[in-house]
């Protein structure tokens, strides 16, 4: 009988719905709230865009990431997960860029991340940064144009059988 049902004001609805999520994250997760961790639930795992026939080194994860939809560091998790609290995604920005101005063209800098992880690193340099390692830590690297390039050029050698 629709007569009967009592109404809800907006704010007993919000302290419903507030008290109802606190409610669900402490069944999830427990009671001590300095345990309710972002980076627990909201992880990028990468994945080689040839899997399964090549994965491997060639994806990494999953690592702890801030962020979240439309934000700078995008994170967009996958609306079609086992649970609502589940935030874990596999794609997200994939360049993050710099510029830092200055009026003398030589002194301007370019700082960049790309979310790699650069072709072998993982398997021959495991001991090393990976892009995908900077990337996911928030660490840039410098990224030489133009004339910054002059006398910076690292010699490359290769060796077949």
């Amino acid at each position: 009988d629709p007569s009967k049902t009592k109404t809800h004001t907006c704010q007993e609805q919000a302290i419903t719905a507030l008290l109802t999520a606190y409610a669900t994250l402490q069944n999830a997760y427990g009671t001590d709230t300095t345990t309710w961790l972002w980076g627990r639930v909201h992880t990028l795992t990468t994945q080689s865009a040839a899997a399964p026939l090549i994965a491997g080194g060639f994806s990494g994860g999953p690592f702890a990431r801030p962020g979240g939809a439309l934000t700078v560091d995008v994170g967009n998790p996958s609306g079609a997960q086992s649970s609502p609290l589940a935030f874990a995604y596999g794609s997200g920005s994939n360049v993050r860029f710099i510029s830092v101005m200055d009026p003398a063209a030589a002194n301007a800098q370019v700082k960049m991340q790309l979310p790699g992880p650069e072709r072998d690193a993982p398997g021959v340099f495991s001991n090393t940064l990976t892009l995908l390692n900077m990337y996911v830590q928030n660490q840039y690297f410098d990224f030489l144009y133009g004339h910054q390039v002059d006398n910076n050029g690292l010699p490359t050698q290769r060796f077949t059988p």
